[in-house]
């Protein structure tokens, strides 16, 4: 297995790289990461189509993260909203600085 990394800054192109990538049967393609725990506990959906919840992939990632970790439900959920608060390029003002 070969693995490739891709990293761009916003508007650089490494989602179009990764969508064209990925859209080869023999590529997988996880996509933008980093709202990854806020999309599965909020609906949203998966490259493969399917909500992240109902994913073939992710649900197993996400629940071995749980138990490895001893994490309740409640805990993620806020891990989730802190993530997406603060690991996001566009709030890098609010961990920076330390205000919303």
């Amino acid at each position: 297995m070969k693995l490739i990394y891709i990293v761009g800054f916003g508007q650089s192109g490494s989602t179009l790289l990764d969508m064209m990538l990925g859209s080869d049967p023999n590529v997988f393609s996880s996509g933008e990461l980093v709202y990854l725990i806020y999309a599965y506990f909020n609906g949203e959906y998966c490259s493969c189509v399917q909500k992240v919840e109902g994913c073939s992939f992710w649900p197993k990632i996400i629940q071995e993260w749980k138990e490895t970790n001893n994490l309740p439900d409640e805990e993620v959920q806020r891990f989730a909203v802190l993530d997406k608060k603060y690991s996001h390029p566009n709030s890098i003002k609010s961990w920076w600085y330390g205000y919303k």
